[in-house]
């Protein structure tokens, strides 16, 4: 049977909306009063109206595994955790989705919904050491986007010798950038963080 499911009536001030997250698969059981789908606005947040979904990958796409409502600005999760995991915390209402590391640990969050890359996660190991890399990542890829524009400017500018010169620069970053992964992988093979990387340049590359 087919149960029509209408949207909550948005304000005069939001032109529309946008699905950005299906909690439920076809075929799924849905309770009363369960989040079902997430949809976001351009409207300007409230934190203490808003519903934070930790959220995983099972078998597919993401699925909320617990929520929490906002209080003063703050949530909390509580439970144990066997493993490190990859889990994701979502905002409902914006568009932030948040990969972490759960692991067992006193894990705590600062989100700013505004600009993720500016959120800090603090208490998990793993999430420290894959921020690490990360930010040594960052570097070698500013010292290619530098090389390149070099480079750019120099063929623009019909400079063949100079051109040839970046050119030879950003064949060396890149080379030390994929040996960096490659060591990073190997030397820290019992880290789950490792299978997360190695699983990124399978997929992407």
């Amino acid at each position: 049977m087919t149960i029509e499911i209408k949207a909550p009536t948005l304000p005069e001030s939001v032109p529309d909306g946008t699905i950005a997250t299906w909690h439920k698969n076809l075929g799924d059981t849905v309770k009363r009063d369960e989040l079902l789908v997430d949809i976001e606005t351009d409207k300007v947040v409230n934190p203490d109206l808003e519903i934070t979904a930790l959220q995983k990958k099972l078998d597919g796409p993401l699925k909320s595994i617990d929520s929490a409502m906002m209080e003063n600005g703050e949530f909390v999760f509580k439970g144990t955790a066997g493993y490190p995991e990859i889990h994701y915390i979502n905002i409902t209402g914006t568009k932030s989705l948040i990969p972490f590391f759960l692991e067992p640990a006193k894990i705590d969050m600062e989100i700013n919904t505004r600009d993720i890359n500016k959120s800090r996660i603090i208490g998990s190991e793993s999430q420290t050491a894959y921020d690490d890399y990360l930010n040594t990542l960052d570097q070698y890829n500013f010292k290619l986007r530098e090389n390149y524009s070099l480079y750019a400017k120099a063929q623009e500018l019909g400079n063949i010798e100079k051109a040839a010169y970046y050119d030879s620069l950003i064949v060396d970053v890149d080379n030390q950038k994929t040996l960096f992964v490659k060591d990073f992988i190997l030397n820290n093979n019992q880290f789950f963080y490792s299978c997360f990387v190695l699983f990124l340049l399978l997929v992407y590359q």
